[in-house]
């Protein structure tokens, strides 16, 4: 798999939008795997979504969020979509 939970990236249906990688189909995005992590990500509310523990769609590749904007140096999520490996760029 060529992304990771945090990547920032674009999706097919709209090139000019900026999406980030939430999820991948080996990885859930949950407080396991925050709590695993050193990095810090730049997403708004990323504990609640992780308390959530958002995963992506069986037969997809991976859970993306549409960045909307940004406040405090936090990039804020709107619409989820799922998405193929070839759906994506970065």
């Amino acid at each position: 798999m060529n992304f990771e939970i945090g990547h920032n990236v674009k999706f097919y249906k709209d090139l000019t939008k900026q999406y980030v990688v939430l999820a991948t189909r080996n990885q859930d995005l949950n407080t396991d795997f925050l709590n695993s992590k050193v990095e810090k990500f730049t997403i708004k509310n990323l504990e609640k979504l992780a308390e959530s523990n958002l995963s992506v769609l069986v037969g997809f590749h991976y859970k993306i969020g549409e960045i909307i904007g940004y406040e405090d140096g936090l990039c804020i999520i709107g619409n989820f979509e799922n998405a193929f490996e070839d759906d994506l760029q970065f």
